[in-house]
């Protein structure tokens, strides 16, 4: 029996001991991702392409805010300049920070993670309850959560919040090497990363791939102890951006929802814009649509330029009022094919339609055109 005994209080003095270790080992792996002084092996060490990679991942995460966050945050789609003035102040107070030694602030994936979850719990949704068409938001309800003011202040702390760690990691960066070097690799990341968003945004590709972008710069800029951290956070956000996305349209401007309407057709939401234009059959557009053409009625307009030809309806009604030609004029290629696949009309399908790719004041400057008759 006294055996018994002995080996039953070995054993649990033996997991107490795993305990302790295994306690000890979290605290100090939880240590190590929150104190910037502790000693990590980092995966790139030369100074000079840690400030390249911070300022591209700085400037590319501070366009991927002002981008992505307006597209589901309602009210930040009218105060898009509270997101640039957040990243300012993120990477003021990070820089400010960079003269302590020891230093407890939550890691920039945590914090993105954070915020995604905001943004998902905030974001805006339209609900079609009438079969009447729709126009620039009238009829439409939202949900609770979307009519609170807080989330202002509260996405405004968390982009803020987000750039601090990452700008502590530049500022202990510029002490390391000679100003005007770190001052000239700083300038060279940050024109990258302002073009490769750029160019993402004009082949129009969607926020998982600004994510995962996001994502290899980090996970590069790690360490070792702390990578598999960074890599499971950062999927979390992952899926709540692939969550987010779903049946979302991304053009280089903005995000577009299309809505399902009972009489055929659908209701175009730009970021969150609620009802901006019903891509429906001519008949049941709004009457100023036709204006036009009742108060010249029996004139026969030969050429018509439409600025802002959008997802079609001018160009219908244009054509089904007997237009000879109609010079389509829209900046967003991502609208304008959405009105080739979707419009009931079709009416970019005629070949009485020019379809032309443009900003309207630009184009107006380099046309030599003559119309009759110009919509916009």
């Amino acid at each position: 029996m006294s055996d018994v005994l002995l080996l039953f209080e070995r054993q649990v003095l033996m997991a107490q001991l795993v305990t302790r270790v295994s306690s000890n080992r979290i605290f100090t792996w939880l240590r190590s991702l929150l104190l910037s002084d502790t000693p990590k092996t980092l995966f790139i060490t030369n100074p000079r392409v840690r400030i390249f990679l911070l300022s591209f991942a700085m400037l590319f995460f501070e366009l991927l805010c002002i981008r992505w966050i307006p597209s589901y945050v309602r009210f930040l789609s009218y105060f898009n300049n509270f997101v640039l003035l957040a990243s300012f102040l993120g990477i003021g107070l990070g820089m400010l920070t960079a003269r302590r030694k020891r230093f407890w602030f939550p890691p920039f994936p945590l914090m993105v993670l954070l915020l995604a979850i905001i943004v998902m719990w905030n974001k805006f949704d339209l609900h079609i309850s009438s079969t009447q068409v729709l126009y620039y938001g009238a009829g439409e309800t939202q949900g609770a959560t979307a009519d609170n003011y807080a989330v202002l202040p509260i996405i405004f702390g968390l982009v803020t919040a987000c750039f601090i760690p990452l700008s502590r990691s530049f500022g202990q960066l510029f002490t390391q090497i000679m100003p005007l070097t770190a001052y000239t690799f700083d300038i060279i990341g940050s024109l990258v990363g302002i073009a490769c968003f750029s160019v993402i945004a004009y082949f129009a590709l969607p926020p998982l791939v600004w994510f995962v972008m996001l994502t290899l710069l980090i996970l590069v800029l790690s360490s070792r102890q702390t990578v598999l951290f960074v890599a499971s956070t950062f999927l979390v956000s992952l899926i709540i951006v692939i969550q987010l996305q779903r049946d979302a349209y991304w053009s280089p401007y903005y995000k577009i929802l299309l809505h399902p309407l009972p009489q055929g057709g659908y209701i175009v939401d730009v970021n969150n814009a609620g009802g901006h234009q019903a891509m429906v059959p001519w008949q049941y557009k709004e009457p100023f649509y036709r204006r036009a053409y009742e108060l010249f009625n029996g004139s026969s307009f030969k050429h018509a330029m439409i600025l802002g030809a959008g997802s079609g309806s001018d160009v219908s009604t244009a054509l089904v009022y007997g237009v000879k030609s109609v010079t389509a004029v829209e900046i967003d290629p991502t609208i304008q094919l959405l009105g080739v696949r979707f419009n009931p009309d079709q009416p970019y399908s005629d070949p009485r339609v020019k379809v032309v790719i443009n900003d309207g004041r630009s184009f107006l400057q380099n046309d030599k055109g003559k119309y009759d008759l110009i919509i916009f």
